[in-house]
């Protein structure tokens, strides 16, 4: 329930949510094919797993408004942007580098998507081992299924070489609504 608390003058606050945070961690496949733009990029050849962030939403079937969502990688100097796929539970899906596929069966299970900017290397990168991204202008609401969980997966936007087993890391981040 939402809660009013006074502030100084004649200001009130009222607090409609708490925040919600998760994130998600993955190796991509042992080789260094190049991703072509529109290949999903993930943890298996054979089919993406969807990343799970357990528990996102404060209730079963709740919903959220995300206001950010930054992904960071261990390789270095690589300048490749992501859309980030959002979804109320998983269905099948490509595999790591093979072009993303939609279907209009599971389209009740998809939240929308999120454009990341370009990575981007710290500027020391004599000593950084690091690419990043982050939006952090989104207003983007969310709707869990029958449970708690969000699931997230990435698709390349540009055509990047990755590493062998390259790590990646999402965290999203948002406002309970419900």
């Amino acid at each position: 329930a939402p809660t009013t608390s006074a502030a100084s003058g004649s200001s009130t606050a009222t607090v409609l949510g708490t925040v919600c945070y998760g994130s998600a961690s993955f190796a991509r496949p042992a080789d260094i094919t190049g991703y072509t733009a529109g290949d999903a990029v993930g943890d298996s050849t054979a089919g993406v797993t969807w990343m799970t962030f357990s528990n996102f939403f404060r209730t079963a079937g709740g919903s959220a408004l995300l206001t950010n969502i930054s992904l960071v990688t261990d390789k270095k100097s690589i300048t490749p942007d992501f859309t980030v796929y959002l979804a109320s539970d998983t269905y099948t899906i490509s595999g790591d580098n093979l072009p993303w596929k939609s279907t209009y069966a599971n389209e009740s299970k998809r939240l929308g998507t999120v454009l990341l900017p370009a990575m981007t290397t710290p500027a020391d990168t004599t000593n950084s081992d690091i690419s990043r991204t982050e939006n952090d202008t989104i207003r983007h609401q969310v709707k869990a299924g029958s449970g708690r969980d969000l699931y997230a997966a990435l698709v390349d936007n540009t055509a990047f070489t990755p590493a062998s087993g390259q790590k990646f890391t999402l965290a999203i981040s948002g406002v309970a609504i419900d």
